[in-house]
């Protein structure tokens, strides 16, 4: 038995290192053939001793059963993104103000700035404990990801276990899942010959792969993993701390057996920036991956921290983007589309044409003013692009045709027929019909039921539609009025998904009075204004009733939003909207206001980390805040409070070290907090 157990982990070690040397540094050292003769050594091995297997065999990336779905994984430290930049001044602007907001002094030729080539792919999460991967997660909304775990173990260049010496008690490795092109080229091939239609392009391809419910699916595509980023850390002895330094970051996670970018270098002044960016765009073709740009950040990570973050990106990490690629077409047809608010945008409708890596059918024409400023008319050739590689838009006349046909701006709602609407000096144009037009009551659900506003997220976009064409729901409080059978009388919707989808519906009942607020899809009022609208009134009854006077006081109202909130509420429709959604059992914990001279937090910039045994985690946020503090997401020389609860985590190391150093931070628990929210 002992030789067979020496033989097994030799033969392991030898196909890890095989592995390695192919999927990892692109340099193998035996041929397929022979892999696979040892691969099949190994598991006559593990199929006539199953207790010699070890966490990391290479048999456990074949993949095990399908999963029934993908579960929420929520991310202790939010996934954000980047702020475009698309030309060399924007970048050099950008990068200054990093600087000035991470208190840096500014001096061209003596920066640190580490720049790392776009992956186009699907941002990804992995936590490992104690050296072991345990999750994998994608971005999903940056605060909420899909749990693709079982997917992950498959990707032969995402380690199982660590390549570490000693033990890391946990470290979360965050990066891009990518198609590599050969490998993407490879599997489009096997399609074709299987009589199947190839994929699109490789972004979809990974994105595909990963959402794939079998993940032996997955495993067939070898798509691979790129890391760049972290999220949270709990060091040893051995590291403490992860490195300062953005470029030695990814040194680490190289030697802890991931597979390294080839394109990642430091720069320090903005010739070197623009030199970088040009030599990757030439060589663009060439990458063995998708790339769409530059990332460039301030290599210590330290002043990352302390740059901080808004609602939605790092200020001190830039994003470079390419040139939106072009492609000539024909303007088809033009079709007016009303959005959630009643804005109707014309839309082209193109000869198909492939543009970016993807075939373009269609493009937007943001408003009719620009038609007009354009001179486009139905039938002429045109230019279409990408911007970001994401819209297509229409960007100039190529060549008129002789039989040129004019592209009428509309004078009534092509769906309901009310008449359009259009404020003096304001380019875009709106149907009056509100609530009686198909369109916007469509998008209204739509927005109502998305993941970031009401997260009811097992009914989507197509299940709305269907259940807004069967007459089932008409308003957000139908949503709350559905029965398992009318769910499952749907077409391709069976007991299950119904009954996964009454679950969510019924989950959502339990929500934030901003949420709430942000769902109502008041003109204007996005998920930052909600927010502060929520802090301010406090209850439902406060903001309904408040005065133009009273919103415009409120931060991020301005006159226009004022405007279309008193209007949205002198609507009795709308009112009775909010008092159905109530009786039905929609429903917030509320926090009472606080006056301005009992705002005792006021100035305290304060981070929670960790889990909390009697209140959650969006609950004491949002209390923190009603006390006048400003919640943030990392620590940084800027922190005052660190709230921590079970399991802190790499916030609390970071705020002992800088603690130690002598910074002003208090550290405090659960029943610390409890005391200064008893005002409340």
């Amino acid at each position: 038995m002992n030789n067979v157990k020496q033989q097994y982990l030799e033969l392991v070690n030898t196909l890890k290192y095989h592995s390695d040397r192919y999927y990892v540094k692109d340099d193998p050292e035996i041929t397929d053939a022979e892999y696979d003769k040892m691969f099949r050594e190994l598991l006559v091995i593990e199929e006539a001793h199953p207790e010699l297997t070890v966490p990391d065999s290479p048999s456990l990336r074949v993949g095990g059963a399908p999963i029934p779905f993908f579960p929420d994984v929520t991310h202790d430290v939010p996934m954000l993104s980047l702020d475009d930049v698309f030309n060399a001044d924007e970048t050099a602007a950008a990068i200054e103000k990093a600087y000035a907001h991470a208190g840096l002094h500014f001096t061209d030729g003596e920066l640190e700035i580490t720049a790392e080539v776009k992956l186009d792919g699907v941002a990804t999460s992995l936590d490992y404990i104690n050296n072991v991967l345990t999750t994998a997660a994608t971005r999903g909304n940056g605060i909420v990801g899909s749990d693709i775990t079982h997917n992950a173990k498959t990707i032969k260049s995402i380690p199982l276990v660590l390549n570490s010496q000693f033990t890391i008690p946990r470290i979360c490795v965050r990066g891009e899942i990518v198609f590599p092109k050969k490998e993407f080229e490879n599997f489009n091939k096997k399609l074709i010959a299987a009589g199947e239609d190839p994929l699109k392009n490789p972004r979809n391809g990974a994105a595909g792969a990963v959402r794939q419910l079998d993940p032996k699916s997955c495993a067939r595509r070898n798509v691979a993993f790129i890391p760049y980023n972290n999220g949270a850390f709990e060091g040893c002895d051995q590291l403490k701390e992860l490195p300062d330094s953005q470029f030695e970051l990814l040194n680490l996670y190289k030697n802890l057996g991931f597979r390294a970018s080839k394109y990642t270098v430091k720069l320090k002044s903005l010739k070197e920036v623009e030199e970088f960016h040009d030599k990757m765009l030439a060589e663009r073709e060439n990458i063995p991956f998708e790339i769409d740009g530059i990332v460039y950040k301030i290599d210590s990570r330290e002043a990352q921290n302390e740059a901080g973050i808004t609602a939605r990106v790092m200020r001190a990490c830039i994003a470079r983007k390419f040139p939106a690629e072009e492609a000539s077409t024909v303007l088809k047809n033009v079709v007016p589309q009303v959005g959630r608010t009643g804005k109707i945008t014309p839309v082209a409708v193109l000869e198909p044409v492939e543009c970016g890596g993807v075939t373009v059918s269609s493009a937007t024409l943001f408003n009719y003013q620009q038609v007009k400023e354009k001179g486009i008319k139905i039938n002429d050739s045109v230019a279409i692009f990408r911007a970001g590689d994401v819209v297509p838009q229409v960007k100039h006349i190529l060549k008129e045709a002789e039989n040129r046909i004019e592209i009428i701006e509309p004078i009534n709602c092509p769906l309901c027929g009310s008449v359009i609407i259009k404020d003096d000096g304001v380019a875009d144009i709106f149907c009056s019909g509100g609530m009686a037009c198909s369109a916007q009551v469509i998008e209204a659900l739509k927005h109502f039921c998305a993941k970031k506003v009401m997260n009811i997220d097992s009914v989507g976009d197509k299940l709305i539609e269907m259940l807004f064409e069967k007459k089932l729901i008409a308003s957000a409080p139908d949503i709350y009025k559905l029965t398992l059978d009318d769910i499952e009388q749907l077409p391709r919707m069976g007991k299950k998904s119904a009954t996964k989808a009454i679950e969510s519906i019924n989950k959502s009942k339990h929500t934030t009075l901003a949420r709430f607020i942000w769902a109502l899809g008041i003109k204007g009022v996005g998920e930052e204004t909600a927010k502060a609208l929520a802090l301010h009134f406090n209850t439902i009854e406060n903001f309904q009733l408040a005065t133009y006077e009273q919103l415009i006081e409120v931060e991020n109202v301005g006159e226009e939003i004022a405007t279309h909130t008193k209007k949205w509420f002198s609507n009795n429709e709308n009112m009775l909207i909010v008092s159905k959604l109530i009786d039905l059992g929609v429903h917030w914990d509320e926090v009472q206001k606080v006056e301005e001279s009992s705002q005792t937090l006021k100035g305290e910039i304060i981070v929670i980390t960790g889990s909390f045994e009697n209140i959650k985690r969006e609950e004491l946020k949002a209390k923190l805040e009603a006390l006048g503090a400003k919640v943030s997401g990392s620590v940084s020389k800027k922190t005052t409070i660190l709230v921590t609860g079970v399991n802190a985590g790499s916030k609390l190391t970071q705020a002992t070290n800088l603690k130690e150093s002598g910074e002003n931070i208090k550290i405090i628990n659960e029943s610390e907090i409890a005391v200064l929210l008893q005002q409340l």
